[in-house]
């Protein structure tokens, strides 16, 4: 497909989070009864838990990372925040719910928040040093950011997922921090090079009574 027909371009997904790229793999996202394609509309009280992820075809000797990120927050006027990052997993399985295993220990939690601060705020230092000696190496099926809903305090959102094929096997670690994400940051870092496939949904604010039945509790993106 041509960049000027490309959805992902049209919505200025590549450019705001993604370079350009080849899609190699074919990715299928559901909330329920309901299949994300570019551009889809979604009601934020339809996404309160974790979509189903399934990898058509998968390289069985591979494993995947995904990473799903808002670079619309807070608003899309103000996007002070971009890129909110909503979720990093390891590994979608092809069949079943929820598509990830359990969050990390808070051991481990504790030791990526320094990583991930030294990441930001160091320029001369030995980063895959500092990945490979943090001893006990999370498991790769792990939920390695647990998934947190999309709640749009304004504005409409975009809900962007983009999968990564792992070349070798490797420990990722959780930012210390949801907001300012980067995508090209972590895939550079992680030498995941190019996405094989990315998707994006809209999703708004909907009223307290629609929000009310959805769920209980509706916070606004956390800090």
């Amino acid at each position: 497909m041509s960049r000027g027909r490309d959805p992902l371009a049209l919505s200025q997904v590549i450019g705001d989070v993604l370079d350009p790229f080849i899609k190699s793999a074919a990715m299928r996202i559901n909330y329920g009864e309901k299949e994300i394609t570019n551009g889809t509309g979604v009601r934020s009280s339809a996404v309160f838990t974790a979509p189903h992820v399934e990898i058509e075809g998968r390289d069985q000797t591979k494993l995947y990372t995904l990473v799903m990120v808002d670079p619309d927050a807070p608003s899309p006027s103000k996007p002070e925040y971009r890129e909110y990052l909503h979720w990093i997993g390891m590994q979608p399985s092809r069949k079943g719910g929820g598509c990830f295993l359990s969050n990390h220990q808070q051991l481990k939690n504790s030791c990526s928040i320094c990583y991930w601060y030294l990441r930001r705020h160091l320029t001369n230092f030995s980063w895959r040093r500092l990945v490979t000696d943090i001893p006990e190496a999370i498991d790769a099926r792990n939920e390695i950011v647990p998934y947190e809903a999309p709640r749009p305090p304004a504005g409409i959102h975009r809900l962007v997922f983009v999968l990564f094929k792992q070349e070798a096997r490797q420990t990722v670690y959780a930012p210390g921090w949801r907001q300012n994400f980067n995508v090209r940051d972590f895939s550079a870092f992680y030498n995941l090079g190019p996405p094989v496939a990315a998707l994006y949904f809209n999703c708004q604010k909907e009223s307290g009574t629609k929000l009310k039945a959805g769920c209980n509790i509706i916070q606004d993106y956390k800090i």
